[in-house]
């Protein structure tokens, strides 16, 4: 009978006093949360600070470029390709002037014509130069000997005659050898077999530099640069004609020697394009060179990024950015 008529009593306080004591309440557990440590209940994890990362500009490259050269000085007498020609392995794609280079070669044959003659021509007269070691020629010549005497005369008897006896008589070395000293040209024929061998280097010799007249593909690929034309003079130095797959293209990018110690083979990167703004492609650091680039006391490595999925279009010399995660 109690509870009826308490909440008949409770439903009379107004409003404003419920308000008032629900204040009261809050007021007396707020020094519970401020005091001490925060009730439990969902944490939230701490803002993360943005990846360490290494950013350069670049330029995109085809993959196994080479450069290619003259193997000789020279003047240019024909160009036969021009930058982004597509070319075969063995193909010709320049040559020098090539008229001193076969004379040179004409003149080391004949060398060595010259000395293979000199060096067979005994063999073919079937003789040999091969000098006895002796200088002397054992020649007979008669010498006197005593005639036996008639039996019965006890003293011998007539005029001593002559028989051949052997004597030692001095002949040149030039007719001893059936004179052939001197046939080979030089004297011996160690000297003769000698000059064939010299001659022989000086042909291989001039076959190269005749060969060195030319460029030719050593691969498939496409021509990105081309140095001169007809009539460029060239030392056969440096390269003339570069060559690369575009089939794979990469980006190289100049990092700075503080970014570049942080990188690896591997690491993934981000590309940008100059030709396509707004989009961003994948890859990953393929080679980090080890030698630096330097300008004037800025020292930068260069980097080659490979794309993951490279897009269609792209040509050598094109512009990017390159963001590498290092963090």
């Amino acid at each position: 009978m109690i509870a009826p008529a308490l909440t008949r009593r409770l439903a009379r306080i107004p409003k404003k006093v419920w308000s008032a004591v629900a204040l009261l309440l809050l007021a007396g557990t707020l020094p519970l949360w401020t005091g001490g440590e925060p009730p439990a209940g969902p944490r939230t994890a701490p803002a993360r600070q943005d990846a360490a990362v290494a950013a350069a500009a670049g330029t995109v490259q085809g993959s196994g470029v080479r450069g290619l050269a003259f193997g000789t000085s020279g003047t240019v007498r024909q160009v036969r390709v021009r930058a982004g020609d597509v070319v075969r392995a063995g193909q010709v794609l320049a040559r020098l002037d090539d008229t001193a280079a076969r004379e040179d070669l004409a003149v080391a044959r004949a060398e060595l014509a010259a000395a293979i003659e000199a060096r067979d021509r005994p063999a073919r007269s079937g003789g040999s130069c091969a000098v006895a070691p002796a200088a002397y020629r054992v020649r007979s010549s008669p010498t006197p000997t005593p005639t036996p005497a008639p039996s019965g005369s006890p003293e011998p008897s007539g005029t001593p005659s002559r028989s051949p006896a052997a004597t030692v008589t001095p002949v040149p070395r030039e007719r001893e050898a059936g004179g052939c000293a001197g046939a080979t040209g030089s004297g011996t024929g160690a000297n003769a077999a000698a000059q064939v061998v010299q001659a022989e280097v000086g042909v291989r010799r001039a076959e190269r530099a005749l060969a060195g007249t030319r460029i030719v593909a050593p691969a498939s690929g496409t021509v990105l640069t081309v140095a001169g034309t007809a009539g460029t003079r060239t030392g056969g130095s440096s390269a003339f004609v570069t060559l690369g797959d575009l089939d794979e293209v990469q980006v190289e990018g100049l990092f700075s020697q503080s970014d570049v110690a942080a990188l690896a083979v591997g690491q993934d990167a981000e590309i940008t394009l100059t030709v396509r703004p707004g989009e961003r492609f994948t890859g990953s650091v393929v080679h980090i060179a080890p030698d630096a680039t330097r300008d004037g006391d800025l020292v930068r490595y260069g980097v080659r990024i490979a794309f993951d999925d490279p897009p269609e279009g792209l040509l050598p010399g094109m512009t990017a950015s390159v963001t590498i995660a290092t963090g």
